[in-house]
């Protein structure tokens, strides 16, 4: 398993998080 693999995912997440809650808004 990649190292970077877990903090690529992590940045995805939250980056389509911050997304939705822009568009939310």
């Amino acid at each position: 398993m990649e190292p970077w693999l877990p903090f690529c995912l992590a940045l995805l997440f939250c980056l389509s998080l911050t997304t939705t809650h822009a568009e939310k808004k």
